[in-house]
């Protein structure tokens, strides 16, 4: 499954903030679940101890998190940018990020699919396929 996940799985990612665009991540081709499983860390240690720092496995791109009330501050070591998130977006992130990615992986491997289900995800992250 490892072989699978890190060599074959991988997509461009670009995290959405509504005021300042598109910010991709520095190197392309992420292995997807990493990620995702990166953003379940941090959301987790985000709402427990109130601030997170985390980073991929493969690219050491990290992602610092802090809350601040309702809203999560976001700010990423791939930008300059520092996103501010309200707190139950933050919570679906994780959620929203495997989505997108089963999106893509049904879009390259449709034998994949378990179910013939759509899902709509309104997501703050998007990924996409070479």
């Amino acid at each position: 499954m490892d072989d699978f996940v890190f060599r074959h799985f991988m997509a461009d990612v670009t995290i959405h903030d509504q005021e300042k665009g598109g910010i991709p991540l520095e190197t392309p081709g992420l292995p997807v679940i990493d990620f995702v499983l990166m953003l379940v860390l941090l959301k987790r240690e985000t709402l427990a101890a109130g601030e997170s720092t985390v980073e991929t496995s493969q690219t050491q791109d990290t992602i610092h998190a802090v809350r601040q009330g309702d809203t999560i501050r976001l700010s990423y070591s791939f930008s300059e940018a520092v996103s501010h998130v309200p707190l139950s977006l933050f919570q679906e992130i994780p959620s929203a990020a495997l989505k997108s990615a089963l999106q893509v992986l049904y879009s390259a491997h449709g034998e994949l699919r378990f179910k013939a289900t759509s899902t709509t995800c309104a997501t703050s992250c998007s990924l996409r396929r070479d």
